[in-house]
């Protein structure tokens, strides 16, 4: 991707109680305790999204435990917010 800020969206099932992770990008520490809530089930699906800056090229985002296992993770989606705004501006 090119240098800016993006939507990070999680998606996950988690039967109940509360899992928070930790969220790094490319090493650092974005969000030290990210909460993922139930969901009812473990395949009934959420989402938990999080604003992030990515470098231009290849990032690392890692999520991890910092207590018990985390939810069940299906996907990670990626959503440009800077390119999408310079668009918009540029149509208007």
């Amino acid at each position: 991707p090119i240098a800016g800020s993006y939507k990070l969206g999680f998606r996950y099932g988690l039967e109940s109680g509360n899992r928070p992770l930790e969220l790094k990008v490319n090493n650092s520490v974005v969000v030290s305790s990210l909460d993922f809530k139930a969901s009812g089930s473990w395949t009934t699906w959420t989402m938990v999204e999080r604003v992030v800056t990515l470098n231009a090229g290849t990032n690392s985002i890692r999520l991890t435990a910092i207590g018990f296992s985390g939810a069940n993770i299906d996907r990670l989606e990626v959503t440009a917010l800077s390119t999408a705004s310079a668009l918009l501006t540029k149509l208007t």
